[in-house]
């Protein structure tokens, strides 16, 4: 522990999903609902309250034969700056639940990343379906952000693997 005052081991560290006075959450109120065909819909969020989005979430669904049948869906999130992170493995945003920790030292990675991609492999509609990412009927949890040292995360929902539900989000003041 350090007794410099801007030192603290507590501010290296977030509960997910926990508020208290030193954490800003803001409501999306109503939840907002991301889904799309053929065209990206896009949700940013301003993590920081500094007007300039940190984040972008977002979904585009795409159909074959005459709409008949789903060819694929790509369901992202990308940090639209150099001082917004996303915990992750390199790839996939990981998938927290209520009460997880989050630290600094975690793994953070910076720019777009897939929560889930899903496909037809071979011949629409009988080929099989594929999901890559983790994000997959993952109903409410959270995505651990890091804005300048600052720890928070985002509360999403993805019913089956067409759309993203997003509840609210939240950072360390």
């Amino acid at each position: 522990m350090s007794c410099e005052k801007d030192s603290s081991e507590i501010d290296k560290i977030l509960i997910v999903g926990f508020s208290d006075s030193n954490i800003l959450i803001k409501d999306v109120d109503p939840d907002t609902l991301l889904t799309s065909w053929e065209v990206e819909t896009d949700y940013k969020l301003d993590i920081n309250d500094d007007n300039k989005d940190d984040i972008n979430i977002s979904v585009v669904n795409k159909y074959a034969f005459g709409g008949l049948s789903l060819v694929s869906s790509k369901l992202k999130i990308e940090t639209l700056n150099n001082k917004t992170f996303i915990k992750a493995d390199s790839i996939y945003p990981l998938v927290l639940s209520y009460g997880d920790t989050l630290t600094i030292e975690n793994n953070w990675e910076n720019g777009s990343l897939l929560l889930l991609e899903s496909g037809e492999e071979c011949c629409p509609p009988t080929g099989i379906m594929f999901h890559e990412g983790y994000w997959k009927d993952k109903s409410e949890n959270y995505i651990g952000i890091q804005y300048q040292g600052r720890l928070g995360w985002i509360k999403i929902g993805v019913s089956g693997y067409l759309s993203i539900k997003v509840y609210e989000f939240a950072i360390k003041k």
